[in-house]
């Protein structure tokens, strides 16, 4: 019987076509990847800005205060990252302008991909978010003010979901969030048709996936 060498090496020419071969599938697999992981991104992102709609209106209703959760879009004069990115929960008062930042939360931003969704942008659902004054934060985006780094104010009226001491929202909002990224603080679309939307209805306050 005729023994199998066990000890057999490749030749040079099937170590290249391995090579090749793996080549051409990575090529092939690492975009489809990508885009997987900025759809994922995507959705992620609406799951976190879901649980912070949530929150917020915990808060308002617990402590019967206006509460709102804002939303960083079309701002001028903030720190990289920020734009079309950034949300915080803050306290109102009851004429909707900005009182204080909820204790023990941050400004918190989507992930990588992902990108709140201005309402002039095509196909986006964006719609009746509410206009809270005087919102201010010393120094924006930092825990505390021994960093070194100057104050930034936005001192003017910036977008966001405002819901009152009964648990209803102001209006019925809808927030989109969609691929993209800032540039130069100009919006970039990566894939338009990426998108996810959240409904807050106004007479319940709580807060839902809609088609986008």
């Amino acid at each position: 019987m005729k023994q199998i060498n066990k000890n057999k090496k490749f030749s040079l020419i099937e170590l290249l076509t391995v090579l090749a071969i793996t080549g051409v599938i990575l090529g092939i697999s690492i975009p489809a990847f990508n885009t997987l992981l900025k759809g994922e991104s995507v959705e992620y992102a609406s799951r976190t800005v879901l649980s912070m709609l949530k929150l917020a209106r915990a808060y308002a209703i617990t402590n019967e205060v206006y509460s709102a959760v804002i939303i960083i879009m079309n701002e001028t004069g903030l720190p990289t990252g920020f734009q079309y990115s950034a949300y915080r929960v803050a306290e109102l008062n009851s004429d909707l302008s900005f009182d204080k930042w909820i204790d023990g939360e941050k400004w918190e931003f989507l992930p990588t991909g992902a990108s709140f969704i201005p309402k002039n942008l095509i196909n986006s659902m964006t719609d009746n978010l509410s206009s809270i004054t005087a919102v201010t934060d010393s120094p924006i985006g930092l825990n505390n003010a021994v960093d070194g780094i100057s104050p930034i104010g936005l001192n003017n009226a910036v977008d966001g979901i405002i819901f009152k001491p009964s648990g209803e929202c102001e209006s019925n909002a809808k927030i989109t969030i969609g691929s993209g990224t800032e540039s130069g603080g100009v919006l970039i679309r990566t894939n338009s048709s990426n998108n996810v939307s959240l409904e807050v209805n106004r007479f319940t306050g709580r807060a839902s996936y809609v088609d986008s």
